[in-house]
């Protein structure tokens, strides 16, 4: 199972390298940074990034997935943000110098033999020359969004992508987590 941009959003995604930031919204995006949405406002593009929760059938179980997508905004969209309070300007004014993607893939294994494999882009880094920005899910199954401010991208400062894999005995689960750079298009 897979949960992963389109090309064309890893294209839209390519497109914020070199542009000026001017800052993140969203609705009802409080102070805890959490929500379904958050719009990224360059100075000529604004992307919003917005997590849905699709049902997938799992070994005989119905289960929800959270999955992550780009969509258009309206300027009126991102005006009410503004409005009410929900927009973040840390980094503004500089240069967005790379976007990163989170890969997770989840395996599974019955008896040390594979029964589950679960691939997904949990999330996008936003490269800037004094830090950070990810917005990720916070959960595999729940539809909700985090936002981070961090200083550097290593893996060990990622904010955790939380899921519910019920181990026993027999069935066990592995995650890898992985950065890919998306480099500009010249």
């Amino acid at each position: 199972m897979k949960k992963m941009f389109s090309e064309e959003e890893l294209g839209s995604l390519r497109g914020l390298i070199g542009l000026t930031f001017q800052y993140l919204a969203g609705p009802g995006l409080w102070h805890a940074l959490t929500g379904t949405s958050v719009y990224i406002v360059c100075d000529n593009k604004t992307l919003g990034v917005q997590a849905f929760s699709d049902e997938e059938e799992v070994q005989g179980e119905w289960e929800d997935f959270s999955r992550l997508q780009l969509l258009p905004v309206t300027k009126e969209e991102v005006e009410k943000c503004v409005q009410e309070g929900f927009a973040y300007r840390k980094h503004i004014g500089e240069i967005v110098r790379g976007v990163f993607v989170i890969v997770d893939e989840i395996i599974g294994e019955l008896d040390n033999i594979k029964n589950f494999d679960y691939k997904s882009h949990s999330g996008i880094f936003l490269k800037f020359d004094t830090g950070y920005i990810c917005i990720a899910k916070h959960d595999h199954h729940q539809p909700v969004i985090k936002v981070t401010y961090l200083d550097d991208s290593s893996k060990e400062l990622m904010p955790y992508t939380h899921g519910r894999f019920d181990e026993d005995l027999n069935q066990k689960y592995y995650v890898e987590r992985n950065l890919m750079e998306l480099s500009s298009k010249s």
